[in-house]
C-alpha cells in the first residue's frame, strides 16, 4: 500500500485554534468515549498525552473545558449521559472522563 493511502495522520476533534490543547478532549470524552475508559485511555496516549492514567484533576480539566466550551450546554450533556447518583460535577466529571 503506498503511503499516501494509509491514514497516517492524527484526527482534529475541534476547530483549529490557540488554547489549551485538553479542549481538544472536553469533546471527546462526551461525544466519542462516552465514559468508557477502555475507549478514551487509548485516544488519549496515542495522541501523546502524558495524563492518560491520570484520575480527578484530569476529569475535573476536562470538565471544565466542556462547561467552558464555546458550544456547552449542560442540560444536553446530562440528557446524553445522565447522572447516575452523582449529585456533584466532580464525581459526574470522573465518570465521563473515566480513564480507570
Amino acid at each position: 500500500m503506498a503511503e499516501r493511502d494509509r491514514l497516517g495522520d492524527e484526527f482534529d476533534f475541534e476547530p483549529a485554534m490557540v488554547g489549551e490543547p485538553d479542549y481538544e478532549f472536553a469533546s471527546v470524552g462526551l461525544f466519542v468515549a462516552c465514559g468508557d475508559a477502555r475507549l478514551l485511555r487509548p485516544t488519549l496516549k496515542s495522541y501523546g498525552h502524558a495524563d492518560a492514567d491520570g484520575g480527578a484533576a484530569l476529569a475535573c480539566r476536562f470538565m471544565a473545558h466542556a462547561l467552558l466550551h464555546r458550544y456547552s450546554n449542560l442540560p444536553w450533556y446530562l440528557q446524553r449521559l445522565p447522572p447516575q447518583g452523582e449529585t456533584t460535577l466532580e464525581p459526574l466529571a470522573q465518570r465521563w472522563w473515566a480513564l480507570r
